[in-house]
């Protein structure tokens, strides 16, 4: 049953009144996580709360005998990955092993106006380089707040290096991906 505070914000979205990013929190334990890490230069973040093993992706008892998933960052995948390709279509999310595709569709339909997804899932945030740590986030609008979800970029990927679950047709653009995994989350 939806709540009214739920009816409240899906009409903030649909009319754009979406809060100013200042109102943005984090989940305490994601935000503790966070704050404390120490940052060095030859570790990338590997996010403790979701951690890449099979329970992360599959239930307990239903991890299939014959899958071998690897877990790969974007940049381990391709050479230089970023978050958002120049020109989006509805069609460049593909769907992969989950049977997810009310949460794509969503997403599709959010992703037509960059402003709205660009407060989703940031563009600036790195996926390699100098600069590159491993720790990406991504927002969610939930109980008339803003919910930010920090994770590591790690995707999980067959034993042939495709990705598992959600993709772009952009080989290069990874967004869904990590938005998928934000929200799995």
């Amino acid at each position: 049953m939806t709540t009214s505070q739920e009816l409240i914000a899906v009409q903030s979205v649909i009319a754009g009144d979406l809060p100013v990013i200042d109102d943005v929190m984090a989940t305490t334990s994601s935000r503790e996580n966070v704050e404390s890490l120490e940052f060095d230069d030859f570790k990338l973040y590997e996010d403790p709360e979701f951690p890449a093993t099979p329970g992360s992706v599959f239930r307990e008892g239903t991890i299939p005998s014959n899958v071998n998933v690897e877990w790969k960052r974007p940049c381990e995948i391709v050479e230089q990955p970023y978050m958002y390709g120049d020109n989006f279509e509805q069609s460049d999310i593909m769907p992969g092993n989950l049977a997810d595709c009310w949460f794509l569709s969503t997403c599709a339909a959010v992703a037509r106006e960059p402003q709205l997804i660009h407060r989703i899932v940031p563009p600036n945030q790195l996926l390699y380089g100098e600069q590159y740590s491993g720790i990406v986030f991504a927002r969610f609008w939930r109980m008339g707040q803003w919910v930010t979800v920090y994770f590591d970029d790690r995707l999980p990927v067959s034993a042939d290096g495709k990705l598992l679950f959600a993709r772009s047709s952009d080989k290069n653009e990874f967004w869904i991906s990590l938005l998928e995994k934000a929200y799995a989350k």
